[in-house]
């Protein structure tokens, strides 16, 4: 939620974003839903999800920023 809500209040701030609104939405998305699987899975599978698509989005972010298409 942090993170669409920081990529909401710079969209009229900045000309161009960094974060993708894509990407933005797909991290959220994850990181909402992979709580519902915790009775399943774990705790710790679920908290590694949540790192793990966090991590993804920074290194999507930053390999964009370096390879602009």
């Amino acid at each position: 939620m942090f993170l669409v809500l920081l990529w909401l209040v710079h969209v009229p701030i900045v000309a161009r974003t960094v974060l993708r609104p894509g990407a933005v939405l797909a991290c959220a998305t994850v990181v909402f839903l992979l709580p519902l699987a915790a009775p399943w899975t774990g705790v710790a599978v679920v908290v590694a999800g949540i790192a793990a698509a966090c991590a993804l989005l920074v290194a999507f972010t930053i390999t964009l920023e370096r390879n602009p298409s």
